[in-house]
């Protein structure tokens, strides 16, 4: 199929996402979902985490070898709740060098995008990711 040939879309209201145990879910979440042949877009202008308000978000999933999975988003809240993002082993490599991240307070402005090949047998040098985040 041409990928311009169709394209369906939908608007969610209030959805809630669980997409692994070991990070909280996000609720509240209102976005469009827009499927294509060689793509599926999903674009949300609002959700929340914990305390944390999610002021925008993306993710593309492409259908297409040697294309990336992109996901972007853009969230305020506490610094605690941005805490809770961080994978259990990195948070340990992070007290053993001498920080404590049980001890910080404030709210924090977190800019983050991940991409990733669409391919199997994932490794970790095949993941772009930038964080952008101010804390006060």
């Amino acid at each position: 199929l041409d990928p311009s040939s169709f394209e369906i879309i939908l608007n969610v209201k209030d959805a809630s996402v669980t997409y692994d145990k070991e990070f909280p879910a996000i609720h509240n979440i209102d976005a469009s979902l827009k499927i294509r042949p060689d793509k599926i877009l999903i674009e949300s202008k609002k959700g929340q985490t914990l305390t944390t308000a999610i002021k925008h978000a993306k993710l593309l999933i492409p259908f297409k070898d040697n294309e990336k999975f992109e996901i972007e988003g853009e969230a305020l809240g506490s610094v605690s709740d941005a805490i809770a993002f961080i994978p259990k082993e990195v948070e340990k490599e992070i007290l053993n060098s001498g920080i404590n991240l049980k001890n910080m307070s404030g709210e924090a402005l977190t800019k983050l995008t991940i991409k990733f090949p669409f391919k199997e047998n994932l490794e970790e040098k095949d993941f772009e990711i930038f964080i952008d985040s101010d804390a006060s």
